[in-house]
């Protein structure tokens, strides 16, 4: 079964009217399933692009952000693993919701299920919580909400300046090495030849680092890609001053190829699914990588040690070159 399908348990046991599923819905970070196909009218946010494909495919409105003055009478949020993450959808979702109105949440209980409802009583709310499939769904009615709070948190895990290794750009808790210059990307970077030109993409771009630290006048272009809505919109604004057209794609690599043929590609793949470890992603963003290199094109790349790259590469580059093995990661230069 779907994790999602549990938002609709409050209302099968009654717990909840249902005539709060026949008024405007907002569903936000959550993957599709059938069972929202009975809530009357519903609006999706999903930044991740991965799930916002499987609701699109479905015939949903899907969106990356909550429309600005919109109001909910019924909101369901899907709790990530990060904790500021999480506080800040919540509180996203108690300025879209109606007085009065419900918000319901699940998150798994190894993932801040177990905290969920101190989460709600943060805000001065009094909610209710079940367990079901190692899930906790929690919910409250917006009575008295303390609003201060809500803006508290809005403004506390909400985008913002960060500083690392003396390095100023904007973040967002939820992407992926939010708060730090990821020490991979770092090593990469140090590796990188000082005369890239042409047509360059950055697989995987996060915040945009690798790319704001190689812009140069010697190329004509990089496209951005990242399947994390808020890392694009976070990558725009950190890659600056720079005298090449930038694009920022929102693509799930595992999934979909680039349309364009590159000179070069960087990328610090991921290889997390929720907590797991899972190696296929790289493989795939290795593939993918491949097929959109031009004959003699280059792909830059670092990765954790432990994970096995190479018979991949082999497979799919004519030279395979490991330059530098350092502090848990390797950096590897593959040529078609």
């Amino acid at each position: 079964m779907n994790k999602s399908a549990l938002f609709t348990y409050p209302f099968e046991q009654d717990l909840i009217d249902q005539d709060f599923l026949d008024a405007p819905a907002l569903v936000i970070n959550a993957s599709y399933d059938s069972k929202f196909d009975n809530v009357s009218n519903v609006l999706i946010v999903q930044n991740y692009k991965y799930n916002f494909a499987g609701w699109e495919v479905k015939g949903y409105n899907v969106s990356t952000e909550i429309p600005s003055g919109t109001k909910f009478k019924t909101i369901f949020c899907q709790i990530p693993q990060s904790k500021e993450h999480s506080l800040y959808l919540m509180a996203e979702s108690f300025n879209a919701l109606e007085e009065n109105g419900v918000l319901i949440c699940m998150a798994g209980n190894n993932e801040n299920g177990k905290r969920l409802k101190k989460w709600f009583e943060s805000f001065g709310l009094n909610a209710q919580s079940e367990s079901k499939q190692k899930q906790r769904i929690v919910w409250s009615y917006k009575e008295n909400i303390q609003q201060e709070i809500v803006n508290e948190y809005l403004e506390k895990y909400g985008i913002q300046k960060v500083v690392s290794n003396g390095i100023e750009f904007y973040t967002e808790p939820g992407i992926y090495g939010w708060n730090k210059i990821d020490n991979g990307s770092q090593l990469l970077v140090n590796r990188l030849p000082d005369n890239l030109k042409g047509y360059g993409a950055d697989y995987g771009c996060g915040y945009g680092f690798l790319s704001q630290s190689i812009v140069s006048e010697n190329i004509k272009s990089i496209d951005c890609f990242d399947a994390d809505y808020s890392a694009l919109y976070c990558a725009e604004k950190n890659i600056i001053n720079a005298n090449c057209q930038l694009k920022f794609i929102h693509m799930d690599l595992v999934s979909n190829k680039a349309e364009k043929k590159y000179d070069w590609i960087v990328m610090n793949p991921p290889f997390h699914q929720g907590k797991d470890a899972n190696s296929d992603i790289g493989s795939k963003f290795i593939e993918n990588a491949a097929a959109s290199l031009r004959p003699k094109g280059m792909l830059y790349m670092v990765a954790n040690n432990f994970l096995p790259y190479e018979k991949i590469l082999e497979k799919n580059f004519k030279t395979v070159t490991k330059v530098v093995e350092q502090n848990g990661f390797k950096v590897i230069f593959a040529q078609k």
